[in-house]
């Protein structure tokens, strides 16, 4: 018996699997037209708005989620005018609204009108606002896993008439079907359709069924209860470049760090809290001793948090990490075991300092540049020196670092001054860290990855990926982050784009929870507001 997908864009139950929701072949997949609506590449999203190009063209529906978000939210994040104004033209919907993550109201969800206003784009503001009021609404639906997913389209171009919309929601009742049991014990509920489903006892804690809908029968199994709702408090972790000599002083005395302090020497084959405390610097700074000292004073960092906001510490509402601080943010939602957190990190960071031994590597830290002006000098460069060259981590707006060859990286910082940059700076790094330079260390960590990945669980919270900039939802297979894991270390870090997700999945405080303040300052280049309300956990 076959089980039956879900598609969040067309409501279509079929008693056969289909690939991707859909039986109709896309090159570029859901991530993908999403990332391309947030990037503002035109010239991909053009090709792949073309419906009759039988290759390139994306041939599922654009009204679809990718975690809470669609292609039109995500454009409109990013003040992305001419992707909105493409998507619209597409026929994206303009009264879709945000999926809420769980626990909260659907009807918080905000259209992509709203997520615009949120951040200032008034161009966007009122274009769509402009097709809202052209394009008719269709049905959406509440709660459950997709909660505010589009289900049908209007029928005329008037949009449903009474006896259409009586039609559609029959059609509806028949696909997806209540609860079996506990109905009494919800607050509220919605229908079950394919996936998670939550509800609400009477003392508001969450109970949450995994719900198997098949061609003839459902079934309904308790997957967790008694979990509280997560808070709006995101979790920020640090990489590489916030280590000093002298931290993790005084976390030792903390029985839990204590532990994982004995258990990182057996695997790490020294002292590592002697090489925290006392360096020397130069020590410290070397990928593989820097990668797992971050790592364990960022869980250290925790062991803190949860003595002055406990709340916080066990409800965080997502988790995101800087690089290397990924791997401490899986750890924290419980993706990653400690022992094997600190065998991975060990391996990353050893994997990472060979592969930027040959050829020559390194980064330069660039701000005061628009994103475009920056990928044409490196484009530039790049061609000169034939070296890669290329952006590795957007940080903040206009802010970014860039690797590559060693003479690129030196070009391209006198590129940037004369172009106008606020700053250039050579970083005292050694390798091109998210670029194609780490593809032997990629390899490594791909076949690490294999032997921990039947170990890893279900994370308990949201997580935003670095080389996607997208919500890994809380309960997701974690089979899944393996290669995306991989990918982190050869691409882009969209360390900006994950920041601006969270805030507009309505995280409202912020903890920079790992050594220095980075995480912080980059927050106040990206929202004053949102920098006022975050907290440094300093260890």
């Amino acid at each position: 018996m076959a089980e039956v997908p879900f598609t969040a864009g067309n409501a279509e139950y079929h008693p056969k699997p289909r690939y991707g929701g859909n039986m109709t072949y896309s090159k570029y997949d859901l991530p993908k037209l999403v990332q391309t609506a947030f990037d503002g590449d035109l010239e991909l999203l053009e090709r792949m708005l073309d419906r009759e190009d039988p290759i390139e063209g994306y041939h599922h529906d654009l009204n679809q989620h990718y975690g809470e978000f669609n292609a039109l939210h995500m454009a409109a994040t990013n003040g992305q005018t001419e992707a909105v104004e493409m998507l619209l033209k597409a026929r994206a919907d303009p009264h879709v609204r945000r999926c809420m993550p769980r626990g909260q109201d659907p009807e918080d969800g905000e259209t992509a009108r709203e997520i615009a206003e949120k951040f200032g784009w008034t161009d966007v503001v009122e274009i769509l606002k402009a097709a809202e009021s052209k394009y008719p609404k269709g049905i959406y639906m509440r709660y459950g896993l997709y909660n505010n997913a589009k289900l049908y389209p209007p029928e005329t171009p008037e949009g449903l008439d009474p006896e259409q919309e009586k039609r559609a929601k029959a059609k509806l009742k028949g696909m997806v079907r209540p609860l079996p049991s506990n109905k009494a014990d919800f607050k509220y509920y919605g229908e079950a359709v394919f996936g998670l489903t939550h509800g609400y006892t009477d003392d508001g804690k969450v109970l949450r069924h995994k719900i198997a809908v098949y061609a003839d029968q459902t079934t309904s199994t308790t997957l967790a209860a008694d979990i509280p709702p997560p808070t709006t408090n995101a979790l920020m972790f640090p990489g590489q470049g916030s280590q000093y000599v002298g931290m993790l002083k005084g976390a030792e005395d903390i029985p839990k760090v204590k532990r994982m302090l004995e258990y990182a020497n057996e695997v790490l084959g020294y002292d590592l809290l002697e090489v925290c405390l006392n360096g020397p610097e130069s020590k410290l700074e070397q990928t593989s001793f820097c990668q797992p000292a971050i790592y364990v004073a960022s869980l250290a960092a925790m062991e803190a948090l949860k003595t002055t906001n406990a709340e916080a510490a066990e409800r965080p509402g997502c988790v995101a990490g800087l690089s290397l601080g990924e791997y401490t943010a899986l750890t924290v939602a419980g993706v990653l075991s400690f022992e094997d957190g600190i065998k991975l990190v060990k391996l990353r960071g050893e994997a990472m300092e060979q592969a930027a031994q040959s050829p020559p590597q390194g980064m330069v830290s660039v701000a005061g540049l628009p994103r475009d002006k920056v990928k044409e000098l490196c484009a530039e460069v790049a061609a000169k020196r034939k070296q890669v060259c290329q952006i590795a981590n957007e940080l903040f707006p206009n802010g970014f670092s860039c690797a590559g060859g060693k003479e690129a990286v030196s070009d391209l910082k006198d590129l940037a001054e004369k172009s106008g940059a606020l700053q250039a700076k050579v970083l005292k790094t050694s390798g091109a860290f998210h670029t194609p330079h780490m593809e032997a260390a990629r390899r490594k960590l791909e076949e690490a990855l294999k032997e921990v990945q039947p170990r890893l669980k279900p994370p308990r919270c949201n997580i935003y990926l670095n080389s996607t900039g997208m919500v890994f939802k809380a309960g997701s297979d974690p089979k899944a982050l393996a290669p995306i894991l991989c990918q982190q270390l050869v691409s882009p870090v969209l360390w900006e784009t994950c920041v601006k997700g969270m805030m507009a999945s309505g995280m409202t405080d912020f903890f920079e929870v790992g050594p220095m303040k980075q995480l912080k300052a980059m927050m106040k280049r990206i929202d004053q507001s949102a920098w006022s309300k975050t907290t440094n956990i300093e260890i």
